[in-house]
């Protein structure tokens, strides 16, 4: 798109004019100054007439450099195809208690090597063809592009959007509880089909997606079978000891790259959401209509251990940590740039990434859920 005129003048853009043409996101924006090029111009002189007489200068344009992505384009297309079929054939589902179908207005999908980080596919639905932007929208273009009724195409759900991971969240918060000794990888725990915190006077009932009683379970199990209660005893061991040792459980969260950006070279990444005491304390001051209660309860921690409440997480945020978990607890940043190269194909620079971080977790732990798994 045209630069804008707060981009002219930045170090961002140094020496662009008006009216030219820049990224203005994605891989475009990000790596702007390698694909740029430089203009060309030709001064000369004229007579009276405006006839050309002599040339005084003259510079040959620059074409700008080649990227070289990670992206797979055959793993990049089932990704897109498998995703858009997927979402129609979720709205054929019917909700069991209501009777109608399922709304799944939109999705994402990330595909990325575990050993490295590359993404090798990223996709987003609704989507939109990124050409429509090239010569510039009409107002009524921009207007549909942003109608809430076509469910934001523009929003790269894979890095933009964060949601409650739900049972995805399950391995970790195992690993978790493993380290912090509420669980053991040979250990044995009932599944009821309900859960209640002994001694809570308001009898508040936390049920398990299965309506009966599974009875006593291997720790495998309840990771194979995702058994909300089983987690739902490891989620009020973290509550009880919070005092003690700290609020542990989101301490982990956040050691498998939750809360924080992935610092993948995209921009507008959202940063998720580990809640805990004091989060809740601060959201409950600024919006009291929206969160009336200040107090961190059991249940806060107990729906956390199953990926619900105000826990957010983004796509790619997931996918890297099952990353992390795959090849042993190295959590690589994700990134799509590989190489620049100019347009004879000589490689110009590798881009380099930043260093990866280890997850705490012992092996043995990670060996664990993968074997579960």
């Amino acid at each position: 798109g045209e630069i804008g005129p707060k981009e002219l003048g930045s170090p961002t853009f140094p020496g662009y004019r008006p009216g030219q043409l820049v990224g203005r996101g994605g891989v475009e924006q990000r790596y702007e100054r390698w694909l740029h090029g430089e203009d060309g111009y030709e001064a000369f002189e004229v007579n009276a007439l405006g006839k050309k007489t002599r040339g005084l200068k003259r510079r040959v344009p620059v074409p700008g450099n080649d990227l070289v992505v990670t992206i797979h384009h055959r793993i990049q297309q089932v990704a897109e195809s498998s995703l858009r079929e997927g979402v129609q054939a979720a709205k054929q589902i019917v909700h069991e208690e209501t009777g109608r179908y399922l709304r799944a207005p939109a999705g994402a999908v990330v595909v990325l090597d575990p050993n490295n980080g590359q993404i090798m596919a990223m996709a987003s639905f609704p989507t939109y063809d990124p050409r429509v932007f090239y010569e510039g929208l009409s107002q009524r273009e921009w207007e549909q592009l942003n109608n809430p009724s076509r469910n934001f195409p523009l929003n790269n759900r894979a890095i933009q959007a964060a949601y409650p991971p739900g049972s995805t969240l399950k391995p970790f918060v195992a690993a978790a509880a493993i380290e912090a000794g509420y669980a053991n990888p040979n250990g044995f725990y009932p599944c009821p089909a309900e859960f209640m915190v002994p001694g809570d006077t308001s009898k508040t009932i936390f049920r398990n997606w299965r309506e009966v009683d599974s009875g006593t379970i291997s720790f495998a199990r309840s990771l194979i079978d995702s058994c909300d209660t089983v987690f739902y005893q490891f989620g009020l061991e973290f509550y009880r000891e919070r005092k003690v040792r700290g609020e542990l459980l989101q301490q982990e969260m956040r050691e498998w790259g939750f809360a924080r950006p992935t610092g993948i070279d995209l921009s507008s990444e959202a940063q998720g959401r580990v809640p805990d005491a004091e989060w809740k304390r601060n959201i409950h001051e600024r919006y009291p209509g929206l969160y009336p209660d200040e107090v961190w309860y059991p249940g806060d921690t107990i729906n956390m251990s199953i990926g619900q409440g105000d826990l957010l997480i983004t796509p790619l945020q997931l996918a890297a940590a099952f990353g992390a978990l795959t090849n042993g607890g190295t959590l690589h940043p994700p990134h799509i740039g590989l190489r620049v190269m100019d347009p004879g194909g000589k490689v110009l620079e590798e881009i380099s990434q930043d260093a990866p971080v280890q997850i705490p977790s012992v092996k043995r732990t990670l060996r664990a859920i993968r074997d579960a798994l």
